[in-house]
Order: structure tokens, then sequence, then C-alpha cells
């Protein structure tokens, strides 16, 4: 997660636009909800604004990943 130039923490009922990388892929969509949950409890909530393209990097990243599991899942 990336939080914006000069912020150093999100507190409880700021409005931020924060980028993030998910570690594993995922169907999502713009509009979308999400929910960040930390030791069982939701600790930040948002909505999908856009989405962004995957790097080289991030591909290789992933398919590395793939290589290394079960049967590739």
């Amino acid at each position: 997660m990336t939080l914006p130039e000069g912020t150093e923490m999100a507190m409880p009922g700021d409005n931020l636009t924060v980028g993030m990388k998910l570690n594993y892929p995922l169907p999502v969509t713009v509009g979308q909800r999400f929910a960040i949950r930390e030791g069982g409890k939701t600790v930040a909530a948002g909505v999908i604004t856009e989405l962004c393209e995957d790097s080289k990097e991030d591909i290789t990243q992933e398919e590395e990943r793939a290589a290394n599991t079960k049967g590739g899942i």
C-alpha cells in the first residue's frame, strides 16, 4: 500500500486515495468495495476507483510464484 506523499499514517475518519498492489491475482473491478482486515478487525474500507496495468516486474513475479506453487495453481 502506498500512502499519498507527505502522509505517514491514516487515522480513523481520514479519506485518502492510496495505491495498492495485491500479493496474489484476484478478480477486481472499478466500483467494487473492499475491506482490509487485521487481527479479525476491519482497519480500512474503500472503493476501487482505478485499475493499473501490471508492470513487467509484476508479471515476472507472478509467473515465478505460479511456477513455485503446487500444480501451478
